[in-house]
């Protein structure tokens, strides 16, 4: 009977333990960091430029990357890569750049050419964090972050 009793138990605890992972328990859902709203506009001088790919780029270790792309008008809302609006508060480097091929991320992820960057639109130092002379705090509520390409 002892022999029985050893091999019960181990497996009822894996059991159990699949359980608790097949519904979620132990790091679902409940987790999600918190984010708020960031949008903005982004210019040269007063002209709006559509189709500028912007990125929030964490400095340090915490936080996580957002991103948006802007409209006809300069507009821009960052999204998470959950497709969930916002970033989390901390600071971050902004980067910027504007495809001027036709190939989309898509089609580079399947292996095909990287899309260039236009040099003329978004000026180089733009397109790096290392580079970049924009760095922001994202708050805890919503944050309006303009960014006039020309005047940095």
């Amino acid at each position: 009977m002892r022999f029985v009793n050893v091999l019960i138990r181990p497996s009822a605890a894996l059991i159990v333990g699949l359980a608790l992972v097949a519904s979620g328990c132990g790091g679902g859902g409940g987790d999600a960091p918190t984010v708020y709203e960031v949008k903005g506009k982004v210019t040269n001088g007063t002209t709006p430029l559509a189709g500028v790919q912007v990125n929030f780029v964490p400095a340090g270790d915490t936080g996580l990357p957002s991103a948006g792309v802007t409209d006809a008008e300069g507009m821009y809302v960052l999204k998470r890569h959950t497709g969930e609006e916002g970033a989390m508060p901390g600071s971050y480097v902004i980067t910027l750049s504007m495809s001027t091929s036709t190939t989309s991320e898509a089609a580079y992820s399947a292996g095909g050419k990287p899309p260039e960057v236009d040099d003329s639109v978004i000026p180089e130092k733009w397109q790096n964090a290392d580079t970049s002379p924009k760095k922001v705090e994202v708050k805890a509520e919503a944050n309006t972050v303009d960014i006039d390409v020309s005047a940095e």
